[in-house]
């Protein structure tokens, strides 16, 4: 994720009291390293696509759990249960 965006700060911090300070140090990953991470995984493009949905500040903008389940990166799965 890294850091905010500047209009992601500012809708962030007005909802969630916090030291600014803490995402002055955070990481960047960019999108070559998280695919180097999961190199194993074949649907790579769905996988990075469901996890950057997830991966958001602000939670009206993350994607719901619902919508996530029904993600092309889960559309080879077969529930157990009908």
């Amino acid at each position: 994720m890294g850091s905010p965006s500047k209009e992601e700060f500012e809708e962030f911090s007005s909802k969630v009291p916090f030291d600014k300070k803490i995402f002055d140090e955070f990481q960047v990953y960019e999108p070559q390293d998280l695919r180097k991470m999961f190199y194993y995984i074949k649907d790579i493009d769905n996988l990075m696509d469901l996890i950057r949905k997830c991966l958001q500040y602000i939670p009206e903008n993350r994607i719901s759990a619902e919508e996530a389940l029904t993600h092309p990166f889960f559309a080879g799965l077969q529930t157990k249960y009908p």
